[in-house]
């Protein structure tokens, strides 16, 4: 399945529908996750991978530096 996860429209909203863990929770189990380029700013991760090979925990399990 190609599960795809959008960047919130609404000013001063910063929501996310998957966190990182979840996204590499469904790329364990075969899933395909794309993730809109900057969805996850707003809650301090710098960097999502859109692949469906599991994102390394450097880049999803570090908030962004502020």
């Amino acid at each position: 399945m190609h599960i795809g996860v959008p960047m919130e429209t609404k000013v001063h909203e910063y929501r996310v529908g998957l966190t990182p863990a979840a996204v590499r929770e469904l790329t364990d189990t075969g899933h395909t996750v794309s993730v809109q380029s900057g969805a996850g700013l707003g809650i301090g991760f710098a960097a999502c991978r859109t692949s469906a090979s599991p994102p390394s925990p450097s880049e999803t399990d570090t908030p962004a530096a502020e």
